[in-house]
């Protein structure tokens, strides 16, 4: 039986198993965190994210469990919000219930997931595996006839949140009870240095998740939350009597790529191949993309193996070149808040031209 080994067990190396068992192959995953749990991730999900889904065979688990969110609203500053529609809804679902569907999934499938090992690159086909779940028993090299790398934004570096004195770019969320704004609804709330998201759950729980543009200064993430929110009307009257009711989490600088990172002869999906900017569920549609993409090159591709990754690798930049294109030139203009505010108002004040761009970034 031909063997894969999966890198990452996160929402873009579990759509990769279950791509690689629905081939017939034999998948171990190696995850180096112990379980499941929260992430620096918002927590909606775009048509394309639910039609990857639908691909995978858990399109109406997710469905069950979130609340489908069909427009957002959106504000620039402290201007007024307007309401943008979405041409196909997508869901609000908790990352961890997400993550959870997709791993039950993989076991239910054949899979195996090996929880708290973490790998290196040993070869095209080997990795080299350690961490606190890997015993001095275990093998410290696996070989698989084909390894996939879901490690995620930072593959092949350490993620940092302190300690750069630099301009660059972060991500920061929690979650909050009592936020007003009821299951179902998203909003969208972009400021001189970054965008805050805000969706809220079946249960009523809200996800705040933001990206912001730092100067050497420090980085606490109440300290940010304080600062957003003093920069837009509309999110503290929503945030106004909401409660934290998880602990802050953040994450960089982002390492946010232009394109596909270089070639290195390694498989890689997710934010692993790429890191593309995540304004309304990009990031995790690429993720879940992972599979259904990976199954499309193999079929192109098998028996010729020796090509796969130059056919997966087209195949990404086929679906989503012009996106990361796209995402360069919003942040160039997040970058700049004195064009930030007018252009952003003109984008979302234009119902033809957001009629235009959501379908671009939303997948709908």
């Amino acid at each position: 039986m031909t063997t894969a080994l999966v890198v990452g067990a996160g929402p873009a190396g579990a759509s990769a198993a279950l791509a690689l068992l629905g081939e017939g192959m034999e998948v171990n995953v190696l995850e180096r965190r112990p379980c499941v749990g929260p992430r620096v991730c918002g927590a909606f999900l775009g048509a394309e994210a639910v039609r990857h889904l639908d691909t995978l065979g858990l399109g109406d688990r997710a469905r069950d469990q979130g609340v489908l969110v069909s427009s957002t609203k959106v504000s620039v500053g402290d201007g007024k919000e307007r309401t943008v529609h979405f041409p196909v809804p997508g869901l609000s679902l908790p990352r961890p219930e997400l993550e959870q569907i997709l791993l039950d999934a993989v076991k239910e499938r054949g899979g195996n997931v090996r929880w708290g090992a973490s790998g290196k690159p040993a070869g095209p086909a080997a990795v080299s595996v350690q961490g606190p779940g890997w015993t001095p028993a275990d093998p410290p090299i696996i070989s698989a006839d084909y390894v996939i790398w879901a490690d995620g934004r930072f593959s092949g570096q350490e993620s940092t949140s302190k300690g750069y004195a630099g301009p660059a770019w972060y991500g920061w969320n929690a979650t909050f009870s009592g936020v007003d704004q009821p299951p179902g609804d998203m909003s969208l709330h972009f400021l001189p240095d970054g965008y805050v998201g805000l969706v809220t759950f079946k249960d009523g729980t809200s996800n705040l998740c933001g990206l912001k543009r730092r100067r050497g200064n420090s980085l606490e993430w109440g300290t940010v939350f304080n600062e957003t929110k003093e920069q837009s009307a509309s999110l503290r009257q929503r945030m106004a009597h909401a409660t934290l009711s998880s602990p802050w989490r953040g994450v960089g600088p982002l390492p946010f790529t232009g394109g596909l990172r270089h070639d290195d002869g390694l498989i890689r999906v997710g934010d692993a191949a790429a890191v593309g900017d995540p304004f309304m569920g990009e990031g995790i549609g690429r993720a879940l993309g992972s599979g259904p993409l990976f199954a499309q090159a193999w079929n192109q591709q098998f028996p010729h193996d020796d090509a796969l990754n130059k056919t997966f690798r087209r195949t990404l930049n086929v679906s989503y070149g012009r996106r990361f294109h796209l995402g360069n030139v919003l942040r160039w203009v997040l970058n700049s808040p004195r064009m930030a505010g007018p252009i952003l108002n003109l984008a979302v004040g234009q119902p033809r031209l957001a009629r235009i761009l959501l379908p671009l970034f939303h997948g709908g």
